[in-house]
């Protein structure tokens, strides 16, 4: 499978994705594809906390405050890891004011790049329903274009439909 061309997509940004926090995430896997399910509530304060201990992080978070104002959003995360390394390769943050998804590299010298696109409600409607069917049908080519393991990419939809189903079933719990 060729991998998309995600570079004319979204942004690079400079901060690294929000980790996921484990102890709220709920866990679906089949062979190399794991897929975690998180409400986050995501704010200017919780944010600067997590970057303050990086000054470059830091800045940058800053820098974006100035740009775009104070964030106050919360939604469903929906992230897809590999099984074998726990490297995250995508994340849907189906959030209620800011939807957008990440397709994260991991270059060979532990660097990650983080493209950020926004996600256009108005041309695809609510986000989680997008996202799901992204999963069952495009996740090939979304982990492709991520960079992710060949393992990860050759992954049909058929055999995660059923992970589809789960993660569908926590995101509207």
């Amino acid at each position: 499978m060729d991998p998309v061309n995600i570079e004319k997509v979204g942004k690079v940004v400079t901060l690294p994705p929000e980790p996921l926090v484990p102890d709220e995430t709920t866990f679906v896997a089949e062979g190399p594809i794991r897929i975690g399910v998180e409400r986050r509530h995501i704010t200017t304060e919780s944010l600067r906390a997590l970057y303050r201990d990086n000054p470059d992080h830091a800045a940058a978070f800053e820098a974006r405050v100035q740009q775009g104002g104070a964030l106050d959003d919360r939604g469903v995360s929906i992230h897809v890891l590999s099984a074998a390394t726990g490297h995250e390769y995508l994340r849907f943050d189906c959030f209620d004011e800011d939807p957008h998804y990440h397709y994260i590299h991991h270059d060979h010298d532990g660097a990650l790049r983080n493209r950020w696109v926004i996600y256009d409600a108005a041309a695809n409607g609510a986000m989680l329903p997008w996202t799901l069917d992204r999963l069952r049908h495009h996740l090939g080519e979304m982990l492709a274009g991520a960079g992710a393991e060949p393992d990860m990419v050759s992954v049909d939809g058929e055999r995660v439909g059923h992970l589809v189903d789960q993660v569908a079933s926590l995101a509207t719990a």
